[in-house]
């Protein structure tokens, strides 16, 4: 399979995952929140927001290891392969106990000081917060494997793994109501047991499948490619880790100001735009290890051609569904989780604003990863990520509402973009000017064309099926058809007609 071959066949795989995945996982939610009840389920949100922070860091640590892996793979050379994989592997597990400090002492002064708590519940949301810890260890040390199956583009085997991920969470929300007992306690052990058991399952599989996981760090330790690493990571981490503060300390910001049931909503606003975010990571996926090969082969033209290409599909793929569901998100929120825990539909549409934003300039971001010099964008991406909640506490502290913090992100957010466009061209060569004409106006335009349609139906009509209907219908419709037509030059067109057709007769 040829390389643009791949990369569509890859982003169909992850896509139809995601959207099978996504309509899971929501469906979870709901249960979940009904077995917990909104107080729980604001404990739970609040303490294990620690899984969604390491879900980012992860990811970041993910493309750490898979941009290396992707470079020794690309020099065919098994023994390169090998000694990249050990040494990420060794600071993976020096990593995991540096974190396992971190939370335990952090765990311990958030408990003791600054969390709010409701009485009684203290006891179950330590024991969570232990599972939590337990999840986080087992999710860094399985990073490098998960790098070795992303450089390999096996998108197939992670699809089917996080579809029977998605099917088990909805049994042990199931499962919630046939426990008398405290099933905030039992919810919180068998999330762990089964991302353990999920990841035990991917590293099992990439050390039968791919030589280059083999792991013995005497033999194949590598001093100067660890020095390397670890500057690059170190770097990328520290943006992560700014990033990571933010978003947890804004949680503790809206419980210190608004209590626990602040958390439920803000908890399911998060758990929305992750999912919604999944749809649009897949060509992200799809295209992030031929970028990078691109980089270590000094294929600097076919780098900013996949950059373009990248931020066209991933603004599309989030925006298909994100500016529909976000007019209709308060009829959405009834029908899913009957009761609507109160500032929910407000704290969803700001998060899809914010990430709406961040897709416009996000895949130049992972093309300054693959070039490798990273140092200037992370250290000022940092610094705007912490002034977000710096600001947030004194807004609130003057006694504004809960939704100045995701106003103040926003603000950040298109800052970020001019940012992320400076070093762009100061790093990859990427021209702002051409890039805003071949890369955001072909998508930006269908999008405000389609959003034009849908408006009078909005305006003139009441909240109820029948406009849920006609909203998403009519956007759907309207923004693919321009989408194909304004924004694929006429050979992305013939050649994704070639690749349909060919799948078509294959099945036939």
């Amino acid at each position: 399979m040829d390389k643009t071959n791949r990369i569509i066949y890859n982003t169909g795989i992850v896509y139809a995952q995601m959207i099978i995945a996504m309509v899971i996982s929501l469906l979870s939610v709901r249960y979940v929140l009904q077995a917990l009840g909104e107080e729980d389920y604001g404990v739970y949100m609040l303490v294990a927001g620690v899984v969604a922070l390491l879900d980012i860091l992860s990811m970041s640590m993910s493309n750490t290891s898979m941009r290396y892996m992707a470079h020794s793979l690309g020099k065919n050379d098994l023994e390169i392969s090998l000694r990249t994989f050990n040494t990420t592997l060794l600071i993976h597990y020096c990593l995991a106990i540096l974190l396992a400090v971190i939370l335990e002492v952090g765990g311990w002064i958030m408990f003791e000081w600054f969390l709010n708590i409701p009485e009684g519940r203290m006891f179950a949301a330590q024991v969570v917060y232990q599972f939590m810890i337990v999840t986080a260890l087992v999710t860094v040390v399985s990073v490098p494997f998960d790098a070795v199956i992303n450089s390999h583009e096996n998108l197939l085997f992670l699809a089917v793994v996080n579809i029977a991920q998605s099917l088990c969470i909805i049994g042990i929300a199931l499962l919630l109501f046939l426990y008398d007992g405290d099933r905030l306690i039992l919810y919180g052990f068998l999330m762990m047991l089964l991302m353990v058991i999920v990841r035990i399952v991917k590293q099992l599989y990439t050390r039968r499948k791919y030589p280059e996981s083999k792991v013995n760090f005497r033999r194949y330790y590598d001093k100067e490619l660890m020095k390397s690493i670890l500057s690059f990571t170190g770097w990328d981490f520290l943006n992560v880790l700014a990033a990571l503060c933010s978003t947890q300390i804004r949680g503790i910001l809206i419980n210190m100001f608004f209590g626990v049931k602040l958390n439920a909503a803000e908890g399911i606003g998060k758990k929305v735009n992750s999912k919604l975010n999944q749809l649009s990571t897949s060509i992200t996926r799809a295209i992030t290890p031929q970028m990078n090969k691109s980089a270590g082969s000094g294929d600097n033209k076919r780098l900013i051609h996949l950059t373009f290409m990248g931020v066209k599909f991933t603004t599309f793929m989030y925006c298909l569904f994100a500016i529909p569901l976000m007019c209709e998100m308060q009829y959405v929120l009834d029908i899913w989780l009957k009761d609507v825990p109160a500032y929910t539909a407000l704290f969803c549409q700001m998060c899809i604003l914010i990430r709406m934003t961040s897709k416009f300039t996000w895949q130049i971001t992972n093309a300054i990863r693959a070039v490798g010099r990273i140092k200037e964008m992370q250290i000022i991406a940092s610094v705007l990520s912490i002034s977000g909640v710096v600001v947030g506490y004194f807004v609130f502290k003057a006694g504004a509402g809960p939704v100045s913090i995701y106003m103040i992100e926003l603000l950040l957010c298109f800052v970020g973009t001019v940012i992320n466009l400076y070093f762009g061209k100061k790093v990859v060569g990427i021209n702002p000017i051409e890039y805003i004409r071949k890369a955001l106006l072909p998508v930006i335009l269908p999008i405000l064309a389609s959003l034009a349609f849908i408006m009078p139906i909005l305006w003139l009509m009441e909240d109820g099926f029948l406009r849920f209907a006609l909203v998403f219908g009519l956007y759907l419709s309207a923004n693919t058809l321009l989408f194909w037509f304004f924004s694929l030059s006429m050979s992305e067109r013939g050649r994704m007609t070639e690749i349909i057709t060919k799948r078509i007769r294959k099945n036939k």
